[in-house]
């Protein structure tokens, strides 16, 4: 009995099924072919900057080790990875998740070549496009942030995987530099519906969102026309282009000609005037290193500023556009993060870093005084936490008081971080330059028989302050 049973020669044997049954394994339909194409578009683009191939390698390390531990059930998020990546730990966390972060300098930096650019094979199987993405919302994190996200199909993708699959679109330097400068202007002309109004004037009016540029136009007859917030960026950049540097006494003469022209508005000061021009400083100083950039900022802010504060958050904030502007931070939440570590920490002021730590949390406290600080955390935690770029502007033009400003700013920044192409159709139709700045243009440049388009400005004089020397090399 049992093992000793003995089978006759002659008796049926059992039938080996695996050599008779021809398995049918249920893959995921994928179509390969898309995915082909949007590597063949990515192709188009190299060679990569140098700028641009470093930070490629330094995100597809993190956002690589953070996904494939994250498989493995570790909790450190997206940030906490980068941080034990960089050699510091986290309170809280085991031993063994740090070891497991740390496995991915091993691993995942193999998978790039010397350029800092992917050179791996995809898998024909579709794991990889549906392992990284899948545990990103569990994580409070947006797949769609990431520069390279996972590939993906919308029709043809799996449902039964959550998460988001998207392409973030590689952007120019000179795309980035025109969404600033345009971001800079969508700002200043939707805000200027509620600038100078309280918060409680607006909150009368019953309306929670703004839709539309002259959304207010029964409270402000100067809706959608240009304000200084945009105004003193062109005249600095019109200024620096005809001297191909800093003449301080001409472009003074500049903005007192104007002044003088200009029938709307009031005339803006210190930090006010000061903040917009960070926005010239960031584009015209991109090939220069980031201490120059520093040094022209606070220069540039000694034209208007004497307190220290507010030169200091001029150069921070050129800092900020610097940084994404040359490619080198392709989300908000990567921004915030560098500022407050390694990049330009050492040289942020203790009060901007606090002000950047306050913007982080979810919640906004703001006393109603429309202080430079104030402005600068409203602009900020708006880019964080606002849920899309319309719902962010209407939020800020909505608090009143500096709405130019802070809209000008807040439209600089995303337009650095997601190009010209954010901004809706109809906003941009409903800008129109004021006749001040209008004369200004048409005796320096060659519109002089055009009509001006707050559109064609921004992508002319940012072309012109990228292709220039202004500030040296």
């Amino acid at each position: 009995m049992g093992s000793n049973w003995i089978i006759p020669d002659h008796a049926n044997k059992p039938i080996d099924a695996r050599t008779h049954i021809e398995k049918h394994y249920k893959g995921i339909v994928y179509d390969f072919q898309a995915v082909d194409a949007l590597k063949q578009a990515i192709d188009n683009h190299r060679p990569f900057s140098a700028t641009l191939a470093r930070t490629l390698h330094e995100n597809l390390l993190v956002e690589w080790t953070y996904h494939s531990n994250a498989i493995e059930w570790n909790t450190l998020t997206l940030t906490e990875t980068k941080v034990v990546l960089e050699g510091l730990t986290i309170g809280g966390k085991t031993m063994v998740e740090h070891l497991e972060e740390m496995k991915g300098i091993n691993t995942s930096g193999q998978a790039l070549d010397s350029r800092g650019v992917a050179s791996f094979s995809a898998p024909r199987d579709g794991v990889s496009y549906l392992a990284f993405p899948a545990l990103a919302p569990e994580r409070n994190h947006h797949a769609d942030s990431f520069p390279l996200a996972p590939l993906g199909n919308e029709a043809q993708r799996d449902s039964s995987f959550p998460g988001t699959y998207a392409i973030v679109g590689i952007m120019s330097i000179q795309e980035r530099a025109n969404g600033a400068l345009l971001g800079l202007f969508v700002g200043d002309g939707f805000g200027s519906q509620c600038d100078g109004l309280s918060k409680e004037t607006l909150q009368e009016e019953g309306i929670n969102t703004l839709q539309e540029v002259f959304s207010l136009e029964h409270l402000r007859s100067d809706c959608g026309i240009s304000g200084e917030v945009s105004d003193l960026a062109l005249l600095l950049s019109m200024s620096l282009l005809s001297n191909q540097g800093l003449d301080a006494d001409h472009f003074h003469a500049l903005v007192n000609r104007y002044r003088e022209e200009r029938e709307e508005g009031y005339p803006l000061d210190a930090y006010r005037a000061a903040l917009p021009l960070s926005v010239v400083v960031a584009i015209a100083g991109i090939e220069l290193k980031q201490k120059q950039v520093r040094d022209i900022a606070l220069n540039v802010a000694s034209l208007f500023c004497e307190d220290s504060l507010e030169k200091e958050a001029v150069a921070f904030f050129s800092h900020c556009l610097y940084l994404l502007i040359n490619e080198e931070v392709f989300d908000a939440e990567k921004l915030v993060h560098d500022l407050l570590t390694q990049r330009g920490g050492k040289n942020l002021d203790e009060q901007l870093t606090s002000l950047l730590s306050r913007a982080r949390k979810p919640e906004l406290i703001l006393s109603g005084n429309h202080t430079l600080k104030e402005t600068l955390l409203l602009v900020f935690h708006t880019v964080l936490h606002a849920p899309n770029f319309e719902q962010g502007m209407s939020d800020i033009a909505r608090m009143g008081g500096d709405a130019r400003l802070a809209g000008g700013l807040y439209g600089a920044l995303q337009g650095a971080l997601r190009g010209p192409d954010l901004f809706p159709d109809h906003w941009i139709d409903e800008l129109v330059s004021s006749s001040a700045v209008e004369q200004a243009i048409k005796k320096q440049t060659l519109f002089k028989r055009e009509t001006i388009k707050m559109e064609r400005l921004a992508l002319t004089m940012s072309e012109r302050l990228l292709n220039a020397t202004v500030f040296g090399r």
